[in-house]
């Protein structure tokens, strides 16, 4: 487990360092994951589109995160220098990252949430920030040990740091021994690893807002992040997904992040590939379900999110955003349903 977050780590550092000559240059469409030989893939052109989301179907082994580096490319030249300048500077918890001031405020937002949906293993970033648009500054919001670690108009000493970091190393070790504990093991297929994380979810994590009263302190319990969900067990729909996504990345499965309106509310889900498709499944709403209404499903679990079509949600009141047109997610579109009935 220690090895697959380190690969992780040292692959999105190459990313962020924009080590774009390295095999495979260009779209990237499948990152040879760490572990076991690693496929030889062509070169691709720096600027070209690969004709579909996704190339074939690698070696499960090699099945790392190419659906991240597909919303990398979707990313014009510029927008990507403003990626690696982002996702450089959250992995390095800098409290203040400068951006040259060529980048306008939509530039910003829309690649900060890219930043934000490419990398569940920065779990002290929750995806929210502070902004000075005329000082050309971005200020992360990082949760360390239940709070906010930096707050607006606070510097923070170099001791403040440094116990925020050695949390951080604490953390990561809750966070692996947590995944340890989940039941998979070798010589399951992506779908049954799915399906065991997925049940998982549904009888040990809760949903939680941003802040719970306990007592008379305010305990911020991490909901948007995979260590609220993980090791705190309590997440909202943002912590879920992200925590879904963590895992099936460290267990070579390929899954995305995605927002959108779930029956008029603002919602966070996964897509997840599974022999070259790609389903929808939401494990904070199946979560909620299996809580609430046990004895109304067979063994407690609901599936009635569980790897669904995108006519399935839309059907059901969910608005997917467009994403060919704002191209702050990957354009997939899920209509495969061999996976979608219960094995």
């Amino acid at each position: 487990m220690e090895m697959k977050r380190i690969m992780i780590l040292v692959f999105t550092l190459a990313l962020v360092l924009g080590i774009a000559a390295c095999s495979p240059p260009g779209n990237g469409d499948e990152m040879a994951r760490a572990g076991g030989n690693q496929p030889e893939l062509a070169a691709v052109q720096p600027d070209s589109k690969p004709d579909s989301p996704l190339a074939p179907d690698p070696p499960r082994e090699a099945s790392l995160i190419g659906a991240q580096l597909l919303q990398y490319y979707d990313l014009d030249a510029e927008e990507r220098l403003l990626y690696d300048l982002l996702a450089a500077g959250i992995m390095n918890f800098d409290e203040n990252i400068e951006y040259p001031a060529r980048y306008e405020r939509w530039d910003i937002q829309k690649v900060i949430h890219i930043v934000g949906q490419t990398l569940p293993e920065c779990f002290w970033y929750d995806g929210t920030y502070n902004k000075d648009y005329d000082a050309h500054v971005i200020r992360p919001i990082y949760v360390i040990d239940d709070a906010p670690f930096y707050t607006y108009g606070h510097q923070k000493t170099p001791q403040e740091v440094a116990a925020a970091k050695a949390w951080l190393a604490e953390a990561q070790t809750a966070i692996d021994e947590a995944v340890a504990g989940l039941p998979i093991h070798g010589g399951m297929t992506p779908y049954e690893i799915e399906k065991a994380v997925h049940d998982w979810f549904c009888t040990n994590i809760t949903y939680e807002e941003v802040v719970k009263q306990e007592s008379s302190r305010y305990v911020n319990k991490n909901p948007r992040t995979a260590y609220g969900a993980l090791v705190q067990k309590g997440a909202n729909c943002y912590g879920y997904a992200k925590a879904f996504q963590y895992i099936m990345l460290l267990n070579g499965v390929e899954c995305i992040k995605v927002d959108g309106t779930a029956r008029g509310g603002g919602h966070a889900w996964n897509l997840i590939r599974l022999d070259g498709e790609w389903y929808n499944v939401d494990t904070t709403w199946d979560a909620n379900r299996s809580q609430d209404n046990p004895q109304g499903y067979q063994d407690g679990i609901s599936y009635d999110y569980f790897n669904k079509t995108d006519q399935f949600l839309i059907d059901d009141g969910w608005k997917i955003v467009d994403r060919r047109a704002t191209k702050s997610e990957p354009n997939i579109s899920c209509t495969a349903t061999k996976y979608e009935a219960i094995r």
